[in-house]
């Protein structure tokens, strides 16, 4: 399956090479237009590949099987997609087209059933019981019987992702149809991977509720990666359609896009693969560390520049410069105290258990710094440890050696 993803990459690549623009158009000056095409196809192989790594060294996980098929479905969909787009244009004159496009919008929905299902096997492969595994292969049954009943059904076929055009069912039938039914075989199969993929949501929640240990570390990885991917999307779109629409013509939103969807696949193979596990622990509490202190610090420095640049100019005419510079020398010197605050308050009210281990260990460090007593020490030793870890049993082992002189 990573093969046949590899063998549609490259087919991909010939037709952009013919002129078929399907991974870039480089007739767009903004780069998320320009090679925007490019995310899903790297997130395709990316997950081909994570699925060949978990289906050899991790057979018993049936969540390969899944992200194997979500690559090689999606690759091979944008590939026929492509072909189709690029003939019907007239680009490149290449025959069939209409039946490239047929394909691709079956392949689409493959793919996206695939990863709607996702939810449901993560982080082991296995459904969280019998009857969500009953739910789940009924609902998929359900969008595949309605998906092939829509590829010979009568009417339009969606060539662009946009929907700007359309053409005829190649495959249609001369089937009898109603307008309700008409509207279930058209649009059932969205819904229904929509629900299932709410359904795969509340999975993921009720497992989460479920877990402890490692389990509830594998799923810290993907909950992080969405959180913060999710947030760091909708940062950008409330600014760029409020505030600065620029921001989707740079860099910046592409590097978004791109984080998302390869930081996905990654994210998944660390927690499959159980491979630096409680890393994440301190992946969060960096992230909502530097998230709050480059927010006070954004606010503190627009908001001095704003107030020195208005003293400036009452007292000394118009000196903005001057204003940046007084403000970058605050933020420097607050930078440093403001870091250990923030760290200190986010330890308090979010990672309380290390927070404390860590004023344990700082009074024991005073301690032993003063102590002179060997039973003293070791008691409050045994102490700490207790605290700290609250392990079953404690037991110290003291290995003294003596020297022995000769008269």
């Amino acid at each position: 399956m990573l093969g046949l993803a590899t063998l549609a990459f490259a087919g991909a690549l010939v037709l952009q090479g013919m002129g078929c623009r399907s991974l870039i158009d480089p007739s767009r000056p903004e780069p998320a237009l320009a090679y925007g095409l490019l995310m899903l196809p790297l997130n395709a192989l990316a997950f081909s590949l994570l699925g060949a790594l978990i289906n050899t060294y991790r057979p018993e996980n049936r969540f390969g099987w899944l992200a194997s098929l979500y690559g090689v479905a999606l690759m091979w969909a944008l590939l026929v997609d492509g072909y189709g787009q690029c003939s019907l244009s007239g680009r490149v004159s290449l025959p069939g087209g209409d039946y490239a496009i047929w394909m691709a919008r079956f392949g689409d929905m493959i793919a996206f059933l695939a990863l709607a299902m996702m939810p449901w096997l993560f982080p082991d492969g296995h459904f969280l019981s019998a009857r969500w595994r009953r739910a789940g292969l009924s609902g998929v049954s359900l969008v595949l019987a309605l998906n092939a009943l829509r590829a010979l059904w009568p009417g339009l076929l969606r060539v662009d992702s946009f929907g700007r055009s359309w053409i005829e069912n190649p495959a249609s039938l001369d089937l009898p149809s109603t307008p309700w039914l008409d509207s279930v075989v058209r649009q059932g199969p969205d819904r229904l991977i929509m629900v299932l993929f709410l359904g795969g949501i509340v999975s993921l929640l009720l497992r989460w509720r479920r877990s402890s240990g490692e389990t509830r570390q594998q799923m810290k990885w993907l909950t992080t990666l969405l959180a913060t991917s999710g947030v760091l999307f909708l940062a950008v779109e409330v600014v760029g359609s409020g505030f600065y629409p620029a921001i989707f013509d740079g860099w910046f939103y592409l590097i978004e896009l791109l984080f998302f969807w390869l930081g996905m696949p990654v994210a998944v193979g660390l927690a499959v693969f159980k491979y630096r596990l409680y890393d994440i622990d301190i992946v969060i509490r960096r992230t909502v560390l530097y998230a709050v202190l480059t927010a006070i610090l954004a606010l503190v420095y627009f908001g001095s520049v704003t107030l020195l640049t208005g003293l400036f100019s009452s007292f000394a005419g118009q000196q903005p410069a001057l204003a940046i510079v007084v403000s970058t020398l605050v933020i420097a010197a607050l930078f440093a105290p403001l870091r250990r605050r923030v760290q200190d308050t986010i330890d308090r009210r979010f990672f309380r258990r290390k927070y404390d281990a860590q004023q344990v260990l700082a009074r024991f460090a005073l301690a032993a710094r003063d102590e002179t007593d060997l039973d003293a020490l070791t008691a409050e030793l045994v102490r700490v440890v207790d605290d700290t870890m609250q392990p079953e049993r404690v037991s110290v082992w003291l290995r003294f050696q003596s020297e022995v002189t000769d008269a």
